[in-house]
């Protein structure tokens, strides 16, 4: 009679094979109770519970795996490959009812938390540590040479107008500039980009302010920018 090899002092009645490296009591390794008693405790489990890493170690680490990002260019490309991804059985909503009705609710849930829940949304904001992005600081650069401490980066959720954070502000002229990357294109968002764009500017007219929209295409141009720009701040 042998007993299962994971510890908990059953009769094995299964024998070692692919996944199942011991024999143990259960068709797989995972419903034997010791199993299951180790993954309810798994800090005990963990060759370096209680130990710290030493800076040497955690640089190694990091260098490891950087390493196993390389090829992986974030190019438009690449950004294209993970949205069809994403859009078939790689998504773990694949398969799943998700309604037109269910968004809605998850929509308006969303807005409460947003407009009653400060902790929520200060913890959300935490969260996401936003920081402007290399397009964000181009268009940062060509504002300081156009209109040097005129608008203010404000894209890392310091300001808010309605349920929108605008990227770049001017109090003073209420004016305001986003910056429109591939999240905001048709094939990312599934509707046409100059729709999109007169949405953003009507909704924050309505607050007073008017709205210039970059798009990260523009960009390669950078007098036609600075041009756009001085235009629209007189």
């Amino acid at each position: 009679m042998k007993l299962c090899e994971y510890g908990c002092g059953r009769i094995a009645k299964y024998h070692p094979r692919k996944g199942m490296k011991k024999w143990c009591c259960e068709e797989t390794y995972r419903k034997c109770p010791e199993v299951k008693r180790s993954y309810s405790n798994p800090g005990e489990q963990n060759p370096m519970y209680g130990k710290k890493r030493s800076s040497e170690t955690k640089n190694k680490i990091s260098k490891a795996n950087k390493g196993k990002l390389k090829g992986i260019p974030k190019s438009k490309k690449w950004k294209k490959f993970m949205s069809e991804r994403m859009k078939g059985k790689g998504n773990p909503q694949f398969g799943k009812e998700n309604t037109e009705i269910q968004k809605e609710k998850k929509r308006n849930t969303m807005k409460k938390k947003f407009k009653n829940d400060k902790e929520y949304v200060n913890n959300w904001i935490s969260g996401m540590n936003a920081k402007p992005n290399k397009c964000e600081i181009k268009v940062m650069n060509i504002l300081d040479e156009v209109c040097p401490n005129k608008f203010k980066y404000v894209g890392d959720f310091k300001k808010w107008i309605g349920r929108r954070n605008p990227d770049f502000i001017d109090e003073i002229d209420k004016k305001i500039i986003e910056h429109f990357g591939w999240v905001h294109t048709e094939e990312n968002r599934g509707i046409p980009e100059d729709v999109h764009e007169k949405e953003r500017i009507s909704y924050f007219n309505q607050y007073g302010y008017n709205t210039l929209i970059i798009w990260e295409s523009e960009l390669e141009d950078d007098n036609k920018i600075k041009e756009r720009i001085r235009k629209f701040i007189k």
